[in-house]
């Protein structure tokens, strides 16, 4: 049949002794062993210590031990056997001896991971008897093992709601009757077997067998102690936030104000004596004309266009101030519509505007005047900037990325010095001499002012002579300030 005799014995105590040396895939037990040890004591042994399948030979069909219909032994078989039958009892044993081990093997790793979980696991039969419990359940509701399996659930699991104070007694209908996990109201405590009351947090969920049939439930909970803290920290760091906003925002309008009215006197006293000034040379040029030498004339001239050119100054400075002031009038923007705008009034200015490329662009939502000023700006100074190349050219792109659109303005002209970057979007700073490239450094401090009141960032590229890269993104749809500053969750 395929099998070898290992050994034989006739006391029981030699039995096991041969197992130990000859280590045998099973052990036939044929009647009453000689000496102190029994039948059923021998076969115990036999698959505790030695961890081998026995079979029983007996004199009929009745189990000769009241273990013999059990799991030990794992065989029985009349002593009127064939080789047929013998073969047959031999590989069943052996076949569930095999089964039995993997069994055993899948047994150990469940509770090696239910007792490391960091969660509290009950699970129940159909009938709502508790099957298995891990070590921080037993430690959370007070229950041992031994004291847990096979009472009802609801004794052993005792919850109760926070506010109405009445326990919770349906959890195994309502886990039956969804069909799939449900998680519990946060305001449950778990009532230990001590009479301790513990915040949970906790979700049932159905058992099923290979048929899709409900046979238990499993329920997995936890101390909800650190959850509570934590929200209650959420919720006070929400508060201070809260009170921050008011503060900040309360200084801001304060700033806003100040600025408006530091603005409204600068206006006031700078432009009184340029207009003097201005005035007195215009009427200086139009009586004492004839008297002045050739020099004379060109400081007159001089002095009338640094005033115009400070009155502009001025003008730009105030303009740059109010950016910041009131709130922003955000629609949905048409860019593409917006650029042709742009690009044919600054033709009607500069006919090099004909070197302007834009690409296909992508709408987003804003304040459609500021944002047509940033244009402006930027376009006009990149203008001026390829003024004395031979073929200028000027290309507008852009792209979306994380809720953003990132712009980009790109041209071959003047460029410059990236290590005095840090200072081109200062209002007033300026990367070129005047008498090369007119102007007063307002424009791309306007336009670092539009990005940022609409939430976006704004950096520049370039190199002397090979021209300059303007990048700056701002949000496809605009967030108000309120929303940066929201709860925490």
């Amino acid at each position: 049949m395929g099998h070898t005799v290992a050994a034989t014995a006739s006391e029981g105590e030699a039995a096991l002794d041969a197992a130990l040396r000859s280590l045998p895939d099973l052990v036939i037990i044929n009647g009453q062993p000689e000496g102190p040890l029994t039948i059923e004591e021998t076969a115990r042994r036999l698959r505790k210590t030695r961890n081998i399948p026995v079979i029983l030979v007996t004199d009929d069909d009745s189990p000769t031990v009241p273990s013999a219909r059990g799991p030990e032994p794992f065989g029985q078989i009349l002593k009127t056997f064939n080789d047929r039958e013998l073969h047959s009892a031999i590989e069943f044993a052996l076949y569930r001896h095999r089964n039995d081990a993997k069994l055993r093997k899948v047994e150990r790793w469940m509770s090696s991971t239910l007792s490391s979980l960091g969660d509290a696991v009950i699970a129940t039969d159909r009938h709502g008897i508790v099957t298995l419990i891990n070590p921080l359940a037993q430690r959370l509701t007070g229950w041992t093992e031994r004291e847990a399996i096979g009472r009802q659930f609801i004794d052993v699991f005792c919850v109760i709601d926070g506010e109405s104070r009445e326990p919770i007694l349906d959890l195994i209908e309502r886990a039956s009757l969804q069909g799939f996990s449900i998680g519990m109201d946060e305001n449950v405590f778990l009532q230990s077997r001590k009479g301790e009351e513990l915040l949970i947090d906790d979700s049932i969920a159905p058992i099923r067998n290979d048929a899709n049939e409900v046979t238990g439930v499993v329920i997995v909970f936890r101390d909800g102690t650190e959850r509570r803290l934590a929200d209650q920290a959420i919720e006070m760091l929400n508060q201070q936030l809260e009170h921050r906003v008011l503060e900040r925002t309360a200084e801001l309008e304060a700033a806003n104000e100040a600025l408006a009215a530091f603005s409204g006197s600068v206006s006031h006293d700078l432009r009184a004596p340029l207009r003097a000034v201005s005035g007195f040379s215009t009427m200086l040029c139009e009586r004492y004309a004839h008297v002045l030498d050739v020099e004379g004339k060109r400081f007159l001239e001089l002095i009338q266009s640094k005033s115009l050119q400070m009155t502009r100054m001025i003008d730009d400075f105030i303009r740059l101030a109010g950016l910041r002031q009131g709130p922003l009038k955000v629609t949905p923007l048409d860019s593409n519509a917006m650029l042709r705008q742009v690009v044919a009034g600054l033709a009607e200015e500069d006919t090099a505007a004909g070197c302007i490329v834009v690409e296909a662009l992508p709408d987003l939502e804003g304040d459609e005047g500021l944002i047509q000023q940033l244009w402006v700006n930027l376009l006009g100074n990149a203008l001026k900037f390829t003024s004395k190349v031979e073929h200028p050219e000027i290309r507008v792109s852009a792209d979306e990325a994380d809720g953003m659109v990132n712009f980009k303005v790109a041209d071959n002209g003047a460029g410059f010095d990236m290590a005095f970057a840090g200072r081109m979007f200062t209002p007033f700073q300026r990367m070129h001499l005047e008498r090369d490239f007119v102007g007063h450094g307002i424009g791309l401090a306007t336009v670092a002012a539009v990005v940022d009141r609409h939430g976006g960032r704004v950096h520049a590229e370039g190199k002397v002579g090979e021209g300059a890269t303007f990048h700056f993104s701002l949000p496809k749809q605009h967030r108000s300030p309120a929303a940066s500053a929201s709860p925490l969750n």
